[in-house]
C-alpha cells in the first residue's frame, strides 16, 4: 500500500487536521469553499477510520463495500448530520447525487448573503450557508458540522480509546 497523504497517516491525525480546518472555517463561517472541503473532509474521516480499525462494530462482510455502508448506517442514528455531510460532500465532488444514492432530505444549499455583520446571531440577517431540507425547515450548516465534529470527539474518545 502507497501512502498519499503528506504525512496524515492515521484516522487520529485525519480527524486533528479537520479540527484545524473547523477552526478555520468558524473564522468565515459563510465561506463556501470552506464549508465544502470541510464537510468533504470530515465525511472522509468515517473511511478512515474504517480502514485503519477493520471490522470496527463487528461489519466484517467479505464484501468490503457492503461492510462499510453497514459502518456508516450504524452511526447515522447517533448523528443525523452525518447523513447531510454525506450528500454535501458526495455532491459536490459529483455535481449532483443520483437519485436514490441521498442519505438525507436535503432539497437545496445556498448561500445566504446577509446586511447584518456576522458577530450577531441568526436572529439577525447574517451571511449563512443554508441547508433547505425537503419537510420546508432550514438548518444552518455550522450548526450541522459542529454536530458532526461533537459527534466525532466522542466517537474517538469512546468507541477507539483516542483522545483529542
Amino acid at each position: 500500500m502507497t501512502n498519499h497523504t503528506f504525512g496524515i497517516n492515521s484516522s487520529e491525525d485525519k480527524f486533528r487536521a479537520v479540527l484545524e480546518e473547523y477552526n478555520e472555517y468558524l473564522q468565515d463561517a459563510a465561506n463556501t469553499r470552506k464549508a465544502l472541503s470541510l464537510a468533504t473532509n470530515t465525511w472522509h474521516i468515517l473511511d478512515w477510520v474504517f480502514k485503519e480499525f477493520p471490522g470496527v462494530h463487528g461489519f466484517t462482510d467479505p464484501d468490503h463495500r457492503k461492510a462499510f455502508g453497514q459502518f456508516r448506517e450504524s452511526l447515522y442514528p447517533n448523528c443525523e448530520a452525518l447523513k447531510l455531510l454525506h450528500d454535501i460532500a458526495n455532491g459536490s465532488k459529483h455535481m449532483t447525487l443520483d437519485t436514490g444514492r441521498e442519505k438525507s432530505e436535503i432539497s437545496t444549499t445556498e448561500e445566504h448573503k446577509g446586511t447584518s455583520d456576522n458577530t450577531f446571531d441568526y436572529t439577525f440577517d447574517i451571511s449563512r450557508l443554508e441547508i433547505n431540507m425537503n419537510d420546508g425547515s432550514t438548518l444552518y450548516f455550522e450548526d450541522e458540522i459542529k454536530k458532526a465534529i461533537t459527534f466525532f470527539k466522542g466517537y474517538f474518545k469512546g468507541e477507539l480509546g483516542v483522545t483529542i
